[in-house]
């Protein structure tokens, strides 16, 4: 718990029977990474030997590392397994301790020591510090369950079926310091720390080109694991990383993805997969009605025929669809403003047909934002912007548009500016 006086000073070893020592502590006022004011002093990847702990460097402490390093480790597994656990920790603390004192308490507590001396004193009244105890404690286990390997809370891994010959990386960043281990393949494998805000590329020399197995450990806490292209990946099974924010890959081998546990993503781009969609058993659909978070999709150069949304609300704001798509229903979603139906695409120089021929039916719904239902990229685009914005419904045979685009008069009228013609007039066209 990071008592930062007391190795040596504030500390008493006792014995009852000469063969036992226990370490006694006393004026604990500097601990999980306070000061005796009550500000925030260190960080929760603290390690005793880098000279942070006063008499840190002492012989007792560096000889019982050193020595009785295995036992230490599956000390540490033990306690961890029983008592030496996150709500066991916060009970102890603050349950059976610093709840008992009354709110009325800390604040006579805090006008008699502080707020009576004006400013002076001000710096230290913290009251309770009850959120810094939780966010501390936890991220402190984190990190000290991957340093010394505890298996429970970090055994959730990731897995990556990669098809590259050569160089690969991940760039990986996590929620709070840890350390973070990436199996490349048999008796290959990188442990790293990855610091507070910061990125760390794991990268290794792959000898075989196909369907190589890449393990991500500690997934509990990632959130992010960079742009996934370099690896020419068949299969990617992030459900352990259930708070990552970010999925980057444009392979033309990826095969399969599944995002559906993913609640924390905020961005998905899997351009030009043009594979994904295309595998049995539900490949063809997406599934990311339980991604809250999710701010941006594009799915454009992919085979996938549906994506399945959350019909109560979203936080959705662009989406952007393959040609294969059957039918989109989009309800609820405030936020967005660009739906991405494919039209003739301008690639290489070289126009492309790559129409939503197969998009049967068009259901928006309480979305008084959107202003655009085309692909930016269409021809149509390049040729007349303005009159471009509906043209991916060119072969939808139902629409159903209700409080949405500001309002349906509002629709028609730039419905009618974009093919000379009214909704219902286009549809029983033949």
């Amino acid at each position: 718990m990071h008592v930062l006086y007391n190795l040596g000073k504030n500390m008493m070893l006792t014995t009852w029977d000469g063969n036992i020592w226990y370490p006694q502590f006393y004026d604990l006022d500097t601990c999980l990474g306070l000061d005796n004011a009550g500000g925030y002093m260190i960080v929760s990847d603290v390690k005793m030997e880098e000279g942070k702990f006063n008499t840190s460097q002492s012989k007792l402490w560096t000889k019982l590392q050193r020595v009785f390093k295995d036992e230490l480790l599956a000390m540490y597994s033990s306690m961890r397994q029983n008592q030496f656990r996150y709500d066991n920790i916060l009970n102890c603390l603050y349950g059976d301790q610093i709840s008992k004192i009354s709110e009325r308490l800390y604040n006579l507590d805090a006008q008699q020591k502080y707020l009576q001396f004006g400013k002076t004193y001000l710096h230290m009244a913290h009251g309770n510090r009850l959120e810094h105890m939780k966010r501390w404690i936890r991220e402190r286990l984190v990190y000290l369950d991957s340093l010394f390997g505890y298996e429970e809370d970090i055994k959730e891994s990731i897995t990556i079926r990669i098809n590259k010959l050569g160089v690969a990386y991940l760039d990986i960043s996590t929620y709070c310091p840890q350390y973070v281990k990436v199996v490349w393949r048999n008796g290959v494998e990188q442990v790293k720390k990855i610091p507070r805000n910061t990125t760390v590329r794991f990268e290794d020399n792959i000898p075989t080109a196909t369907d190589q197995e890449v393990l991500v450990y500690n997934a509990k806490y990632l959130k992010d694991i960079g742009d996934l292209t370099n690896l020419n990946p068949k299969s990617i099974d992030i459900a352990n990383a259930t708070r990552i924010t970010n999925l980057v890959c444009s392979s033309d081998n990826l095969l399969r993805v599944d995002v559906s546990k993913n609640t924390f993503l905020r961005e998905v781009n899997l351009k030009n997969c043009s594979l994904l969609g295309t595998g049995g058993g539900g490949a063809q659909i997406l599934d990311i009605s339980k991604c809250s978070n999710l701010r941006k999709i594009n799915l454009y150069g992919t085979s996938i025929t549906s994506v399945s949304t959350n019909y109560d609300g979203g936080n959705l704001e662009e989406i952007i669809y393959p040609d294969t798509i059957q039918t989109i229903t989009l309800m609820n979603q405030p936020n967005l403003t660009n739906i991405g139906i494919p039209a003739t695409d301008y690639t290489d120089f070289t126009w492309i047909e790559s129409n939503a021929t197969a998009l049967a039916g068009f259901t928006l719904i309480n979305c008084p934002n959107v202003v655009n239902i085309t692909r930016k990229g269409s021809k149509e685009y390049y040729n007349d912007e303005s009159n471009a914005k509906f043209i991916g419904l060119q072969y939808v045979q139902e629409i159903t548009i209700i409080n949405s685009m500001q309002n349906v008069e509002h629709f028609n009228r730039l419905f009618k500016k974009a093919f000379n013609m009214t909704p219902v007039q286009f549809r029983n066209k033949k």
